[in-house]
């Protein structure tokens, strides 16, 4: 097969296109915008000023955890009543096991924040 030679114009547009950073190509801010606007060096700052303050760390982290603990439990419960599984629903007492493992791990990731909610619950009694 013979390749087919650009034109000139073709070929200097597919250079500068190359040349082009991929996020300024779909008329999207470049890395230097970004980090030169005024919410990056917002972000920035609070998160210096997070680091140098442990108390305001630990409370981040504390707060990060719990987000996080809800996003497994949510996830859990759509994995749960999804058709879409790692084995089927259809598959007899396999496609049931999977979905009881995943609300087990689920339910294991939250335990301690679950024992906390049920001793607080009891004292209020």
């Amino acid at each position: 097969m013979r390749e087919r030679k650009l034109s000139s114009s073709t070929a200097r547009s597919q250079k500068k296109a190359a040349a082009t950073p991929p996020a300024t190509r779909e008329g999207q801010p470049s890395g230097d915008e970004i980090t030169r606007s005024a919410p990056f060096r917002k972000a920035t700052a609070e998160a210096e000023s997070c680091v140098n303050d442990p108390e305001r760390l630990q409370e981040l982290l504390v707060g990060t955890r719990e987000k996080i603990n809800l996003l497994v439990i949510v996830a859990a419960m759509i994995y749960f009543v999804s058709p879409f599984d790692v084995i089927p629903d259809s598959v007899p007492i396999l496609g049931h096991i999977d979905d009881a493992m995943v609300v087990r791990l689920a339910l294991e990731s939250v335990r301690g924040d679950l024992d906390t909610f049920m001793a607080w619950e009891t004292s209020r009694v």
